[in-house]
């Protein structure tokens, strides 16, 4: 599926070793994933959606004065491909730090759709899966990152606590998603779980706080307050 690209680059900030500290053999193993990743994955952050039980945009709602996809995106390391897939017109007041915003095809058609429609712009071995909702989601997705090999991509999801899936915390080979727009169209109306099914994850148990999504004011709420207090 071909969605509309409208700007492009790469996106976020790592970090770095203390200065004049000789790295431990765990930090040198660290820092070549980091710099194997942005060779191998690309992150794709769904931001369609109607927030329906939010009332309003979710995405655009103020954190500390930035909008919530604005403070997601900022979490992403450097270097990463990084492709937001939604509404280009609702975007333009956002920092994308300098990702790639695919238009859903069709428009509010789900989140496979959304996914699906930025296959033909994804130029990696696997794809980073998230939600542009979810605040702490980097940090989980970068524990399933950890775990890919583009030698032999595999499928992974990360788990909460309760061993409950979140397709919007998953890592994804890109042969799968090529495969899934034979199977599945557009992807429209179809849950994201379908695409899972297909692509037999490996399960990957993360922090409930990684999974922790906005969907109504009072999860809004709470995400304030805990960010005031930090």
């Amino acid at each position: 599926m071909t969605g509309n690209v409208h700007t492009a680059a790469t996106t976020g900030a790592a970090g770095t070793a203390a200065e004049g500290a000789p790295p431990s053999s765990s930090a040198v193993s660290g820092m070549a994933h980091m710099r194997r990743w942005p060779d191998s994955l690309t992150f794709v952050v769904l931001a369609g959606g109607r927030s329906s039980r939010f009332g309003s945009d979710k995405l655009m709602a103020p954190v500390r004065g930035q909008p919530l996809l604005q403070r997601v995106l900022a979490e992403i390391p450097a270097g990463f491909p990084t492709i937001v897939a939604g509404a280009s017109f609702k975007l333009e007041s956002v920092d994308l730090h300098g990702a790639v915003v695919v238009s859903e095809s069709p428009s509010h058609g789900g989140p496979l759709a959304g996914l699906l429609a930025a296959t033909d712009h994804i130029g990696t071995a696997g794809v980073l899966v998230i939600g542009g909702d979810m605040p702490n989601v980097v940090a989980g997705a970068l524990r399933l990152a950890a775990r890919f090999d583009p030698a032999r991509p595999t499928a992974f999801v990360a788990t909460d606590r309760s061993g409950h899936a979140q397709p919007l915390c998953s890592l994804i080979p890109v042969d799968v998603l090529r495969e899934a727009t034979i199977v599945f169209g557009d992807g429209r109306d179809r849950p994201l779980r379908a695409l899972l099914d297909l692509a037999r994850p490996q399960r990957v148990h993360v922090p409930d706080d990684f999974l922790s999504d906005i969907d109504r004011p009072e999860d809004l709420d709470r995400l304030q307050a805990t960010v005031n207090k930090a």
